[in-house]
């Protein structure tokens, strides 16, 4: 209504311009500084009813607040933009690098611990295997240490496969002069 009101009073202030524009005493009347101010107040019109026609709502902070949280994050123009102006974009970058860097160590640490589980495995097998032949030896030693003591041993022993690959590696050697010497000695003696 209002803005009725004003075009109205517009275009009776255009139809009144031999009313308006009266020179004042004792001089003329200057149509070309009237024309001018005409284009001039015409262009400026013709922006106020454009801007006018499209009736915008009344600026309320609220709304614009409200605008600006929901696009401020979202929107692809804001955020590009504060990417180009800032060094978001770079921190991104370095966050994302800083990512996959601990991506890359965590995945090697799980190769490494894996590999540790494995030596690990592997120790502990290799430690029963010693233990078991260590039990073995033991047992085969307990056995003879038994048989030591039968009559028969030596000769068994002399015999068996042991006895002929450690007398291979160790040949008897035949008593020097200086055992000879003695063992006549205490043969002497003791008669």
């Amino acid at each position: 209504m209002r803005f009725q009101d004003w075009k109205q009073s517009q275009i009776r202030y255009d139809s009144e311009f031999g009313i308006v524009h009266q020179a004042p005493k004792d001089q003329v009347l200057d149509l070309d500084e009237i024309e001018e101010n005409e284009f001039y107040a015409k262009r400026i019109n013709l922006k106020i009813y454009k801007e006018r026609a499209l009736q915008k709502p009344a600026f309320d902070r609220t709304i614009f607040k409200t605008n600006f949280k929901q696009c401020y994050n979202t929107d692809d123009e804001i955020v590009s933009f504060r990417k180009k102006m800032t060094t978001v974009e770079k921190e991104e970058n370095e966050i994302l690098a800083e990512i996959e860097r601990r991506k890359l160590q965590d995945a090697s640490k799980v190769v490494e611990a894996e590999e540790a589980q494995k030596e690990l495995l592997t120790q502990k097998w290799r430690e029963e295997k010693k233990a078991r032949a260590i039990q073995k030896i033991n047992q085969k030693l307990k056995h003879f240490n038994g048989l030591k003591n039968t009559k028969t041993f030596s000769s068994q022993y002399h015999k068996s496969r042991a006895g002929i690959e450690y007398f291979k590696l160790n040949p008897s050697k035949p008593p020097t002069e200086e055992v000879m010497m003695r063992m006549s000695q205490r043969i002497n003696r003791s008669q």
